[in-house]
């Protein structure tokens, strides 16, 4: 399966004096195709774009653009945007801190399923595993691991798939690939529901699993364990154990975790 990333950028360290940003408000998503069609016949260069929904009858649209091409001022840019499509009420310039870094203020704050989510990159997130390694050993330090991806799991079942209602098991774990492929967790390779007492669910590019490859010998899934405990034993009303029996790190293609409900 080929992967093409999603960019969740709100900001960019420039390449080039050429690079601005320009946060827009639109009434229509029309706004898109004018915009994009003023800035081709101005050979201005698209580097990165994102939007949000619409609130109020309005989307923001934060657009980072390579001006080297633009024979005019950049001033002039905004005062054209704004005349090329009656869809874009505003345009300015983008925040721009120590001449390198522009950002956008208007996207502010990021949703998930209508509750706010954050962003947060999984080099920052190896520490975890580091300062839990370090303080409290191999064990102890899996073992919260395991209790902190559980209590995620169970807010995850709660407050992002009961609302779905699924009406199966299978149901439950289409959606609960849905969720994880948008928040950059894992794809799911495939999954299988034994009788009625055991499944299983391969993941590939587990984000810890991933992290951890070439720096331990044995499963590393800890915290995704966890959430999946929490997340069945939520929809199932069941205790369950959830093993990881495959896993990146040992130089399998995704990681086989096994849910096994206890009798």
């Amino acid at each position: 399966m080929t992967i093409f990333p999603k960019l969740h950028e709100g900001f960019r360290i420039c390449d080039s004096p050429g690079e601005v940003g320009i946060d827009l408000v639109m009434s229509s998503i029309t706004g898109i195709a004018d915009l994009m069609k003023y800035l081709d016949e101005n050979g201005i260069k698209v580097i990165h774009f994102d939007w949000s929904g619409f609130v109020n009858g309005e989307s923001r649209l934060f657009v980072i653009i390579d001006t080297r091409n633009y024979k005019k001022p950049k001033e002039n840019i905004l005062r054209e945007l704004k005349s090329v499509s009656r869809a874009i009420t505003e345009a300015e310039f983008s925040p721009v801190v120590n001449g390198k870094l522009i950002y956008t203020r208007s996207l502010f704050p990021l949703l998930v399923s209508q509750s706010r989510g954050i962003i947060l990159p999984v080099e920052v997130a190896e520490g975890m595993f580091e300062i839990f390694k370090d303080h409290f050993g191999d064990d102890m330090g899996t073992s919260m691991l395991y209790h902190l991806g559980y209590a995620v799991g169970v807010r995850f079942y709660e407050r992002l798939l009961k609302p779905l209602e699924p009406n199966s098991l299978e149901e439950l774990i289409q959606l609960l690939d849905a969720h994880l492929i948008s928040l950059g967790i894992g794809v799911m390779k495939d999954y299988y529901i034994e009788v009625d007492d055991k499944l299983w669910l391969r993941f590939e590019r587990v984000w810890e699993c991933e992290s951890l490859k070439g720096k331990v010998n044995k499963p590393a899934g800890h915290t995704s364990r966890g959430m999946l405990s929490g997340i069945f034993e939520g929809y199932l009303d069941h205790r369950v154990v959830v093993s990881e029996t495959e896993c990146l790190v040992l130089g399998y293609d995704a990681c086989k975790f096994e849910v096994t409900y206890l009798k």
